[in-house]
């Protein structure tokens, strides 16, 4: 009735739903503020970089995502562009769509980067293997 799934097939006993775009909305109730990464026992030696381009009329969605992702902890390589070194994506999908900038925003996994052990370093995975 209120919209949140749309029944695709009866059969019987068994009925197949779809969750709507509306359900999905009610899916996941998130507090962007006290959004946090998962910390994890080791390292899977692979970096999780993010770039992103956003233009000037969402200034105010850059600097707050900017803010965001420095609070939980990613580290600016170049202006834009930023790593961590465990797995976000989940978080940041969230992130990027929470922010509207979702066009914006990129996601990759690298499994090398140059001067790996300065960045290891801001990371304390100095004395972590691979």
């Amino acid at each position: 009735r209120r919209g949140y799934v749309k029944i695709l097939d009866e059969d019987g006993d068994n009925i197949k739903v779809k969750i709507t775009h509306k359900g999905e909305a009610v899916t996941k109730q998130i507090n962007i503020e006290s959004l946090t990464l998962k910390k994890q026992d080791g390292w899977d030696g692979k970096w999780r970089i993010i770039i992103f381009d956003v233009p000037i009329s969402k200034n105010k969605n850059r600097l707050a995502f900017t803010e965001k992702i420095k609070q939980l902890g990613f580290v600016m390589i170049q202006k834009s562009v930023w790593a961590y070194p465990f797995e976000c994506y989940e978080e940041l999908m969230i992130l990027r769509k929470f922010y509207e900038i979702q066009r914006f925003v990129t996601h990759m996994e690298a499994v090398e980067i140059e001067d790996e052990l300065k960045w290891r370093g801001k990371f304390n995975l100095k004395n972590q293997s691979v």
